[in-house]
């Protein structure tokens, strides 16, 4: 008759409590890895929706300064009213996305602001826009030349 030892059983629980532990540490590194892709790959989406909203601003704005009568609301028979430097402009979108332009005149040098009003110091118009969806934004400037010297 063998005597049932105590002992024969402790290396074998042993043995599953450091299996399972490997398992369960393998499963939560493999779904952090799956969750930062899966996150990843979302933020691509967003990434390109708000290009896409970036752009309708910039659009917006060259619709604004080639196509509206009085772009920056300037009163002609007074030469007051409005913003004369910056015209913000913020198009409607349906897709989750935003966009805010923001359109003003420049001088020769294509960078300084300078008045709308006196058209001689105007050599052009500048135009950023910047888009965003929910955690993404991305920005866009442009230099357009209306005066050749």
């Amino acid at each position: 008759m063998n005597p049932i030892r105590k002992k024969d059983g402790q290396l074998m629980v042993l043995v599953t409590i450091i299996t399972g532990f490997v398992i369960v540490t393998g499963s939560v590194i493999a779904g952090f890895l799956m969750y930062s892709q899966l996150k990843g790959s979302s933020d691509a989406i967003e990434s390109g929706m708000a290009v896409f909203a970036t752009d309708a601003g910039i659009e917006e704005a060259l619709y604004v300064y080639y196509k509206v009568e009085n772009p920056f609301n300037i009163n002609p028979y007074t030469g007051t009213g409005g913003d004369p430097d910056i015209r913000n402009i913020s198009p409607s979108l349906t897709n989750r996305t935003t966009a805010k332009a923001k359109l003003w005149c420049v001088g020769s040098d294509r960078k300084t602001p300078v008045d709308c009003r006196i058209s001689e110091d105007v050599y052009g118009f500048r135009v950023r826009s910047i888009g965003g969806g929910e955690r993404t934004e991305r920005a866009l400037e442009t230099f357009y030349l209306v005066k050749y010297n």
